[in-house]
C-alpha cells in the first residue's frame, strides 16, 4: 500500500494540482479545503503525513497541529505546514506548534515532495514499503 498523504488547503486549485502530482509520484491522496473538521478527518483517516496550509479561514493549520499532534494514537502522523508566508515566519510557526516539517509554496512541487519524503523518512515511513494501515476510502470534500 501507497503511503497516505492529507492535503488541506483552502484553496481549491492548489489542492486539485496538488493532489494530482501527488498521485502521480505514487501517494494516496485524500484532500480538503475546509479546515473545520480536519482533526475529525485526520483522527478518522489517519495519514501517515498531513501537508496542510496555514492560513485558513475560522481555523489556522498550525492550530489543526496543535489540537492533533499531542493524540497518542496520532504520533506516526507527520505534519507539514505549507504556505506563502516569509520563510523565517514560517519556521516560527512550525516550531510553536511542533510541526515535523515546511515547504514553502513558491518552492513548487518537487520542493514539496522533497520535504514529504523528508518527514517520512523522519517518522520511518517508506514510500515504496507497503503501509501497515487499513485501506479506508472516504469521499474528499473537494468539488
Amino acid at each position: 500500500m501507497r503511503a497516505k498523504v492529507m492535503l488541506i488547503d483552502d484553496d481549491k486549485v492548489t489542492v486539485t494540482v496538488l493532489s494530482a502530482f501527488l498521485r502521480k509520484e505514487g501517494f494516496e491522496v485524500v484532500a480538503r479545503t475546509e479546515a473545520i473538521g480536519s482533526a475529525a478527518a485526520i483522527v478518522s483517516e489517519k495519514p501517515d503525513i498531513v501537508v496542510m496550509d496555514i492560513d485558513m479561514p475560522a481555523l489556522k493549520g498550525d492550530r489543526i497541529v496543535s489540537i492533533v499532534g499531542d493524540r497518542p494514537e496520532l504520533k506516526s502522523v507527520g505534519f507539514i505546514l505549507h504556505s506563502s508566508m516569509p520563510i523565517k515566519k514560517l519556521h516560527e510557526v512550525r516550531n510553536s506548534c511542533q510541526a515535523n516539517g515546511i515547504a514553502h509554496k513558491d518552492g513548487g512541487h518537487r520542493g514539496l515532495l522533497a520535504e514529504v519524503d523528508r518527514v517520512l523518512k523522519l517518522l520511518g515511513t517508506d514510500r515504496s514499503r507497503p503501509s501497515t494501515r487499513m485501506d479506508t476510502t472516504f469521499p474528499d470534500n473537494v468539488s
